[in-house]
């Protein structure tokens, strides 16, 4: 007679055999194996499971019964034991007969090259799965100027760009009546042999006075919270006298109590250049973010991501994504 053929569906090869085994003794077989795969992007975070077939032999009828004792079944031995005895002998004897039965395990057929191929596309997949989470970066917001009343934003770069990004931030982020009055620069306010800043339209209502100190920070943020607005200081940097001024304004930027300090970053300079004075000021500095300019201008503006520090403000605007 034709076996019964059905359809199972589990999680892994092993729970379909301990499944079929139990529900269908010993005689079931899995003629054949799928993985399945739902959802996901090329495989990552996809769903899987396992669909196999399943074929059970049809039981053959069975002989009429007679008061004859079956041929294929062997005769008890007579005992002369009686009575209660007597059946704990008969009850040690079945024992002993069930224990000397061993079921045999159901077949998984693993000799097609369908089952085959089936394994081999699970291992790769498994393994490209595992080797793309690996090199995903953990989730990193992208950062933001400070916008609380009177917080200082410090923004460190070379030549006149700093003064550019604070003014760009600015410009999103203080009104019109107060938003001449949030920018001031840093130290002498000379940048590359020219002043960094106008002083009238630099100082806070009128003033002209760079921040070069703690006190002075601290009257900038004073005028941010009576006006309602965050603050920033544009510190430039002379990239040809980087060696002899660096360590004075880096100490400078340090003692104003900053709630933010930002590098400027052109991406059109050499990365290693770049690298070299942004490690100097990160060694010293908490930055929390880098304001990239030139990124509309080269065809590499990524070289950026190598710092390692999250990409917040780009081309005078704010950034979508941490990275380049």
């Amino acid at each position: 007679m034709e076996p019964q053929r059905f359809h199972l569906r589990g999680p892994s090869l092993e729970a379909l055999r301990s499944q079929v085994f139990a529900e269908h003794g010993p005689l079931a077989r899995i003629t054949a194996a799928e993985l399945v795969t739902v959802g996901g992007i090329r495989g990552l975070l996809a769903q899987r499971h396992y669909e196999v077939t399943v074929e059970v032999p049809t039981a053959a009828p069975a002989p009429p019964r007679s008061g004859r004792r079956s041929v294929g079944r062997a005769s008890a031995p007579q005992r002369k034991e009686s009575g209660i005895a007597a059946l704990l002998a008969e009850a040690d004897d079945a024992e002993a007969s069930l224990h000397a039965v061993k079921m045999p395990e159901p077949a998984v057929s693993t000799d097609t090259n369908l089952f085959a191929a089936l394994m081999d596309d699970l291992i790769f997949n498994i393994d490209a799965a595992s080797k793309t989470v690996a090199q995903q970066p953990a989730a990193v917001p992208v950062p933001a100027p400070a916008t609380r009343p009177g917080d200082l934003t410090v923004v460190v770069g070379l030549g006149a760009d700093p003064l550019a990004v604070a003014r760009s931030m600015a410009e999103e982020l203080v009104s019109d009546r107060n938003r001449r009055a949030a920018v001031r620069a840093v130290g002498e306010g000379e940048v590359n042999g020219r002043r960094a800043a106008n002083p009238g339209a630099a100082g806070a209502r009128g003033s002209a006075a760079p921040v070069t100190d703690r006190l002075v920070a601290a009257a900038l943020r004073a005028g941010g919270v009576e006006g309602g607005f965050p603050v920033f200081a544009a510190v430039g940097l002379d990239g040809a006298r980087l060696d002899v001024e660096l360590a004075g304004r880096v100490a400078t930027v340090a003692g104003l109590g900053a709630d933010q300090i930002w590098i400027v970053v052109d991406v059109g300079r050499k990365p290693m250049d770049t690298a070299a004075w942004v490690a100097e000021v990160t060694r010293e500095l908490p930055v929390i973010a880098v304001a990239v300019v030139g990124a509309a201008t080269t065809s590499s503006p990524e070289t950026v991501n190598t710092l390692g520090i999250p990409v917040g403000w780009v081309d005078g605007r704010r950034a979508t994504s941490p990275v380049l």
